[in-house]
């Protein structure tokens, strides 16, 4: 009984009498509502939540998208060294249908050269 009363004076929301304090809810009168800054602030939290979660999720997306653009770089680099590549071939074709058959078109010349290196 004494612990009963102990545990009454230090809760005074059930002060209402019925057997089972721990089973019941006190009355509607012994709620105190909350302050109006509370719930403002409280929702303010809320808000930035959202807000932080938007923001991930957006990183998210411009993470995925900086690895692609590296990846499309890379690709990019290995074919302009093809590329490059490519042209400094053409380039040593074209010097040298010059100084074999003078100034032909290009695919005329390649089959010249690449018969004439084939047979060297």
């Amino acid at each position: 009984m004494l612990v009963y009363m102990g545990f009454r004076s230090l809760f005074p929301l059930f002060l209402h009498k019925s057997p089972f304090p721990f089973l019941t809810l006190p009355p509607l009168s012994s709620y105190t509502p909350l302050p109006f800054h509370f719930v403002m602030k409280k929702y303010n939290l809320i808000l930035l939540l959202e807000k932080l979660e938007e923001e991930k999720n957006k990183y998210k997306i411009l993470k995925g998208n900086c690895e692609k653009i590296k990846k499309k770089k890379k690709v990019y680099k290995e074919i302009s060294k093809r590329f490059n590549l490519l042209k400094k071939k053409d380039e040593k074709y074209y010097e040298l249908c010059k100084e074999i058959t003078g100034d032909k078109p290009k695919r005329e010349c390649l089959e010249e050269i690449k018969g004439k290196l084939n047979k060297e």
